[in-house]
């Protein structure tokens, strides 16, 4: 087969001018070409991916599968948790190729998420056609991923190692891919990190045995692998291209809202800077106020000062006066109790003044009665007199009777009475029955008309005598 003809094998194939559904970031962008082209050419019944991460091989498997309507399944096994090499990754990663799964290759793709060891018992012996290793990249644990998945490959299948060109970082597949080149048909690209092509058996199809057959050292080797890292180069630079202009686009976008803050935050530094320079004015103004009242306040402290010494002066004062105070106190005190003696004192004699004035206010009680027993007399008094008044011409007819009578009466008491001795004008005497004179009196001496009368009893007869 000349390179002419392998050549219309590669190039000829129509999957190697598509373009990708899905791309991430990945350094297996590169290998996408050839991962449209070997499924375009294997037509495999069964994919597994050891490795997935954000899913950019694995898409690229499937995206061929359903544009080819090829009846296979596909399957993507990883932790989606990361490793050492590939780095450790939060649960979101697994939920972007979950919903991109789901959306578009549901029918035939499933992601299993689990470790490779846990994933193999998931598949029976000589059923997988296509498998690719992308896991940890230490020697133990790729050639532990080769061997253990080994049964599950059916006799003619094709695998595939990334990273067989990465020799930092304890990467190590390179070192086994080279002791598998001395068992197998094999074929690699060196570029996007390195992916080895590895023939299990006899390969039916004629492009991948053509392609398996290129001699390395040949320039149609360097053709091969160029042609396919051109054509993943455009990829790789459109998807970079893309990055960056996402990027640029997210870069001005915070450009624009850092611009946009820049103007926000410049109209409030301008209202800050009036609000400052009004402030600054005012401050000048404050600062004018607070010389006067510096000013105003040295005058006060001066008149403090002297307000003080007066103070002293007066303070001396009241100590002298609060001393006197003190010795006006004490004295005071010993007047408290003469003066509580004096009280003491008084409060006995009022006690006595108050019992001579009760005693005196009976005095006057007895007193007062004593006036009205006399005013009563009096009041009888008047009545004779108006009845000596009243009879005055009535006792004149009678006045010869008197004499008469008086003379009888004379010699009839007393013989030896003296002549300036007369009877009492107000003797009464029963003209009718020509009866003993009665004496008209109440007291025992008493005024009648001006005349005092002194009465005294001789055998039985009231006499009475003198003015």
């Amino acid at each position: 087969m000349n390179e002419k003809t392998v050549t219309n094998y590669l190039s000829g194939k129509e999957s190697f001018f598509w373009t990708p559904d899905y791309v991430d970031t990945s350094a297996w962008i590169e290998h996408i070409p050839f991962a449209f082209w070997i499924i375009e050419n294997l037509m495999p019944k069964m994919v597994v991916e050891l490795g997935v991460h954000n899913g950019t091989s694995y898409f690229s498997f499937c995206q061929a599968v359903k544009r080819l309507n090829i009846d296979a399944l596909c399957f993507g096994v990883d932790t989606w948790k990361g490793d050492e090499h590939s780095g450790f990754y939060e649960e979101e990663v697994f939920g972007k190729v979950m919903d991109h799964n789901g959306q578009k290759y549901s029918r035939f793709s499933t992601l299993i998420k689990s470790t490779f060891d846990e994933a193999k018992d998931y598949f029976i012996d000589g059923s997988i056609d296509l498998l690719h290793i992308d896991g940890m990249h230490t020697y133990e644990s790729v050639r532990h991923d080769f061997e253990t998945w080994l049964p599950k490959l059916t006799p003619n299948a094709i695998v595939l190692f990334h990273d067989i060109n990465v020799r930092d970082r304890n990467f190590a597949v390179f070192r086994f891919w080279e002791e598998l080149k001395q068992k197998y048909r094999h074929f690699q690209f060196d570029f996007g990190h390195g992916l080895g092509i590895l023939a299990m058996g006899e390969v039916a199809s004629e492009e991948i045995s053509a392609l398996l057959n290129t001699n390395k050292a040949g320039e149609y080797y360097i053709f091969l692998r160029n042609l396919f890292s051109d054509r993943g180069s455009a990829f790789k630079n459109k998807f970079d291209a893309s990055m960056l202009l996402k990027h640029e686009r997210e870069k001005f976008g915070m450009q624009a809202k850092t611009l946009s803050q820049v103007t926000e935050n410049q109209v409030v530094l301008q209202s800050n800077y009036n609000q400052l320079l009004e402030n600054y004015n005012q401050l000048g103004e404050n600062n004018k106020e607070l010389l006067a009242n510096n000013d105003r306040l040295l005058e006060s402290n001066k008149d403090l000062a002297e307000k003080n010494t007066q103070m002293q002066e007066t303070c001396g004062e009241l100590a002298e006066s609060n001393k006197k105070l003190q010795e006006t106190s004490q004295s005071a005190d010993s007047d408290k109790i003469k003066y509580q003696a004096s009280v003491t004192e008084l409060s006995e004699k009022l006690t006595v003044a108050n019992s001579s004035l009760n005693k005196m206010i009976k005095e006057l009680s007895d007193q007062k009665s004593t006036i009205e027993e006399l005013n009563t007399l009096i009041q009888k008094q008047d009545q004779v007199l108006r009845w000596y008044k009243d009879t005055y011409e009535n006792r004149s007819i009678i006045g010869v009777l008197k004499e008469k009578f008086r003379s009888r009466l004379k010699k009839k008491l007393n013989p030896d009475i003296p002549k300036d001795m007369y009877i009492s004008n107000n003797i009464a005497a029963d003209d009718s029955a020509g009866g003993p004179a009665t004496i008209l009196t109440n007291s025992r001496n008493g005024k009648i008309n001006n005349k005092r009368y002194q009465f005294k009893s001789g055998q039985g007869n009231v006499i009475s005598t003198g003015q």
